[in-house]
This record gives structure tokens, C-alpha cells and sequence, in this order.
């Protein structure tokens, strides 16, 4: 679903949504930040499997995809609700996988925060913004849905995290 909605596709009516983040990123800043700070701005920003996953992209598809999970790194901060004097690096929240159905894994304070929440999966879907003359503008958009599940017995971490142990 688009124009401001969230899809979250599941059939269970015991998974509850416990939080929703959205954040829009500038896709000409990405461009003029990767211009100047090159791969200083995406070592800060991006994993090391992050950084792996763009080895084949250039161009304006190595900004598209930069600032798609720049968006989805701040949609996740906004799901965690985090205290303003509790940072983490964004190299926490890793957005792994392509545009089409990217999964989020989470390490260190992000992983805390989810497990405390209850969180037990995290869903990002992306929009890009299209002007009026059907022209894509130059901003990427992302939801993202934190989750739990109706189980009685809690996860002690969230599903996020399973699929790489440890700090990238």
C-alpha cells in the first residue's frame, strides 16, 4: 500500500504493532555529502556488509541506495524511541538486502532498546516521492513498522538481530 499507508502483510491477527517510524531523506544532500566526505560518509553512516552490498552500485544508484538506508536507519531510531542523551553509531542499524524487501539487524543499544519493547520484527517499506508531473523527486521515504508477536513467552531478543550475532 502507498500514499501514506502501512502494509504490513501479515495474516495473524496476534502480531501487534508497538511502534512507526517514517523519515524522508534528501537525496540531493546524500549526493553532495558522498561528494565531499566520499567513503568517510559512508563508513560513518554504513557496516561494513552495508558497504559490501553497494560494491557493484555507482552513480546516482550508489546515492539512491545510500540515502534509502539513511531514511530507514532514522525510521528505525524513531521505532526505538531512544533518549536524547542515549546515541548509538548508525552502524547499529544495518539495513541489509536490496530496495525491494530489505531486513534490519540490529546490534548493541538498538538490540536492548527492541528487546525491551517487545519488539520482535522490524518492517521497513519504501516510497519514492513522485511530483505531480510523474517526475520521481529527489527524496526516498521510509516506514518502518516495529512488531510483536502474540506469544505469551517473550523473545529475549528480537527476531532483527538473529541473523548476525555481535557489533559490525
Amino acid at each position: 500500500m502507498r500514499e501514506g499507508c502501512v502494509s504490513v502483510g501479515l495474516s495473524t491477527s496476534s502480531t501487534r504493532v508497538v511502534a512507526v517510524g517514517v523519515d524522508t531523506a534528501d537525496v540531493a544532500e546524500v549526493r553532495r555529502s558522498l561528494a565531499v566526505y566520499a567513503e568517510r560518509y559512508r563508513a560513518f553512516l554504513l557496516s561494513p556488509r552495508e558497504r559490501a552490498e553497494q560494491t557493484a552500485l555507482t552513480g546516482q544508484d550508489l546515492v539512491r541506495d545510500t540515502a534509502r538506508r539513511w531514511a530507514s536507519k532514522e525510521a528505525v531510531t524513531k521505532v526505538l524511541g531512544p533518549a536524547q542523551d542515549d546515541p548509538w553509531p548508525w552502524r547499529h542499524v544495518e539495513v541489509v538486502g536490496g530496495a525491494g524487501r530489505p531486513s534490519v539487524v540490529l546490534h548493541g543499544r538498538p538490540r536492548e532498546l527492541a528487546a525491551r519493547l517487545g519488539i520482535d520484527e522490524l518492517v521497513l517499506d519504501e516510497l519514492d516521492e513522485v511530483t505531480p508531473a510523474g517526475l520521481t523527486a529527489d527524496t526516498v521515504t521510509v516506514t518502518a513498522v516495529g512488531l510483536r508477536s502474540g506469544r505469551t513467552t517473550p523473545r529475549t531478543t528480537p527476531r532483527t538481530t538473529e541473523a548476525q550475532e555481535g557489533t559490525p
